[in-house]
Order: structure tokens, then sequence, then C-alpha cells
């Protein structure tokens, strides 16, 4: 009530939520279940509810419940969904309500309800435009191949439904931060020089991200069994799906291809319940295929044992991986925000660029240096003229600081190629205090300086 809006650090409304939807789903279920890991069991509800979603939409192409099943135990058991699940992130929520805008357009063939869902997955992640503009591309091919008066209504309802439910967010937006969607995602572009990277650079980086992601992170041994996708021409053949792949891949590629490496793929993780459609009712497509019972039972038991040790081994990744990520942040992130309790002054203010645990642990004032909550910080990284971003070597994020004078500084030594502080120049200005553990599953670690600016 104090900001009257979505903040965090009391000044720059709504400038860092990404995620309106969720972050009020989680404040009212905190607010009402009076549960303190209400991020967690955010997630376990949409992670259930997505599994469902996948079970009837299987059920509904196969009008099979064996397949259904399969799916569906395949979904409970994907190792990066829960691992999803339980991150407190928004990717679970936006996974559910893909799914049900894409399930709902598919049953109702048409009928413009999936719009509501649809609106919820904008509010939920920027990608949600992209959900939208897939169906609406297949809507409109459609109408031009069929010549049919019903797909042009159907649309034009479904597109009105769905600005009609974000309209009041887009313009709460537009008064308070000047733009319409939120800036943290174009924040982080630019804050890692990619918008501006030869298209050559960044075709290289994205295939570093995008094949390992297909070809072994979501299952160890996929050769094994992504082929069975192809016996699952139901799932495969639905066009708006391929739409959305190409849009959601397109629009990384040529805008920020290194985020879909983020925090283990996450924003891929999206697909990872279509890719689970597809194998579940390839499986038992292709096992029905061959006749003599000899060869069907052989055939059975390898596609039986390909999935139990796919999705076992993925499974045991993502929980090696979580318990990792728990430690350090309990033994890196916390130990460093409690550290900074301990032995700053209450009114220090503190100039970090990884604001979320350390700032709300710490109890102290963040100056954001990425530009994920503080706009102001992103003109030395962004041209107000051209508009394009500052070559990395030309940054001059020092005089942001010297006209802020933040009594701290918290840093990855590494980092100092996006910030140019560290430099020879600048020496007298930090005096190293402190150095914590190694962030996993890298070898950076943070560094605690005391800033003198007289």
């Amino acid at each position: 009530s104090r900001y009257k809006g979505i903040t965090y650090d009391g000044t720059h409304f709504l400038s860092g939520a990404t995620s309106p939807l969720h972050i009020v789903c989680v404040a009212l279920l905190g607010r009402f279940t009076k549960l303190e890991e209400a991020s967690l069991a955010t997630g376990i509800i949409f992670f259930a509810l997505s599994s469902f979603i996948v079970y009837l939409w299987i059920r509904a192409l196969y009008n099979s419940r064996r397949t259904a099943l399969l799916a569906g135990m395949m979904m409970a058991t994907s190792g990066w969904l829960v691992f999803d699940a339980l991150s407190g992130l928004e990717t679970t929520a936006f996974i559910f309500f893909s799914l049900l805008t894409f399930y709902l357009y598919d049953r109702r063939q048409g009928k413009p309800l999936y719009a509501v869902p649809l609106a919820l997955s904008i509010l939920t992640r920027p990608e949600g435009w992209f959900v939208g503009v897939s169906i609406w591309t297949w809507q409109i091919i459609r109408c031009c191949r069929e010549r049919d008066a019903r797909h042009v209504k159907r649309l034009a309802a479904a597109v009105g439904i769905c600005f009609a439910l974000i309209a009041p967010y887009l313009l709460l937006s537009l008064r308070q931060t000047g733009t319409l969607l939120p800036g943290t995602a174009y924040a982080k572009a630019v804050f890692f020089g990619e918008t501006t990277m030869p298209f050559i650079n960044k075709a290289g980086f994205f295939k570093n991200r995008f094949l390992p992601f297909y070809g072994s992170f979501i299952y160890p041994a996929a050769l094994l069994v992504l082929p069975l996708m192809l016996f699952a021409r139901r799932v495969i053949a639905l066009p708006y799906l391929w739409f959305f792949f190409m849009l959601f891949y397109g629009a990384y590629l040529f805008l920020y291809p290194g985020a879909i490496h983020n925090y283990w793929n996450r924003y891929q993780h999206t697909f990872i319940p279509l890719v689970i459609m597809a194998v579940a009712s390839g499986a038992v497509i292709a096992s029905g295929m061959v006749r003599k019972k000899a060869a069907r039972i052989t055939l059975m038991a390898l596609i039986t044992v390909s999935l139990i040790y796919n999705q076992g081994a993925s499974f045991l990744a993502a929980e090696k991986t979580y318990t990792n990520e728990i430690i350090s942040t309990r033994n890196l992130k916390i130990d460093l925000a409690l550290w900074l309790k301990r032995n700053t002054l209450e009114n220090s203010l503190i100039a970090l660029h990884d604001i979320g645990a350390v700032g709300y642990f710490s109890g102290r004032n963040m100056l954001d240096l990425v530009g994920l909550v503080n706009p102001e910080i992103t003109r030395y990284y962004l041209d107000a003229q051209s508009k394009r971003a500052i070559p990395l070597s030309e940054r001059r994020i020092i005089d942001y600081l010297k006209e802020k004078r933040p009594d701290y500084l918290v840093m990855f030594a590494e980092w100092d190629r996006l910030l140019n502080l560290l430099q020879p120049a600048n020496e007298k200005y930090f005096q190293l205090l402190h150095t914590t553990l190694p962030l996993y599953p890298t070898t950076m670690r943070y560094r605690v300086f005391k800033c003198n600016w007289d």
C-alpha cells in the first residue's frame, strides 16, 4: 500500500515486473494462506495443472487413456519441470497458461475462449505474445484458405477479449514507465551487448545454446527417444505450435541469443511439455505398428527402457542441480547478504549487478547496475541518439557511481568487461573487503569493495 504498485526498490514503479501475474498469484496465496513458501506452492500448483492439461489434450487427440496416462506420467516425472516448479520463478505458470491456450484453441475449434488464458500468459511472460501471434497467424491462413466468415469473427472476438483483459496493465505500465512492455528483458540484452552483436556471432552463440538443449539437456540419450516424435503426427502436425517455435527462437536469435541458456535453459523449458506429448504419443503408436507379437514385445521393451533411462537420468540431473543451487544460494548469496547486514550501516547504499537475494536478505538499499529495476543506468549502456548499445570498452559506469556515490560495490571481477569499473585508473575508489565462495556452477566469486569518492 505504501507504493501503490509493484516495485522492487520503492522508487521505480513496475520496472522490474516481467511477470506481474505471477507476482500477484504468489502475493495473494501468501497473504490469505499465511504460507511462507507461497512461491513454491504456486509453482507446484501450476505444474500439476500443466500435467493435467497434457493428459487431457493427448486423450482428446488420440482417444486413448493409455497414451494420455503415459504423457501425464512423463510430465509428472520430468526433472526439469519439477525443477521449475520448485524454483519459485514464473516458468511453470507460463507453461500452464500457454498449454491451456493451445488446448482450448485446438479443442474448441478456434472459439475465442482461448483468449482468456492467452491474456494470462502475456501477463506472466512477454513470450505470451508469441503464443497469440502463432494462433492468430494460423487463423488468418485458414480465413484466406477456406474463406469462411466464422474464422474472421472468431479471430476478431479473440483479439478483442485478449486486449480488453490486458489493456489495464498495458496502460498502467505505459503511464508509469513509458513503455507498454516490461523492459527487463531488453535491459539484459543491452547490458550484455547482444543487441549490436554481428549476426554471425549471434548465430554461433545461439547454436551453442539451442542444440545442446534438444541434444542432451532434456534427455541425456535423446537419439533413443526423440525419433519417436515422428510417429506422433497429430501433435507435430499442429501448425501453430511450429509458428510458436519459430517466433520464440527467431526473437531470441536476433535480440538476445544468450538468454535461452539462462538459469538452466528455463525459457526453453516451455517446449518440454510439447516434446513429451510427441514422444509419449509416438511411443504408443510406434509400438502398435509392429504386427508380429515377438517383435512388438521387443520393440515395446526397448522403448520402455529408453524412456525410463532418459526420464530417470534427466530427473537425477535436475535434482543434483537443484540441490547445488539451494546450497549455493544459502552458502553464497544469503551469506553475502548477511555479511553486508552485519558489516554495513543500515542506510548504506550498495551498488551491485545481482540484486535479488542479496537485496532481500541484507535489508540494505540497492543500486541496480544492470537496469532491471533501475532505468537510470540504461543511458550508460544505450546511446541516447542512435539507440544502439555502447561498445563494452567505452562504457563509463564509473561516472554513474560518482554521481550516486554508493558506499559499497559488489560484483564479479569477471564481469568488469561489462562494467569497466576495476580499471587501473579507478583503483583509488575501491578497497576490497570481502570475497565469497564460488557461485555454482562457475568459479566466479562476489567481491565486496568499500567505495571512497572523496
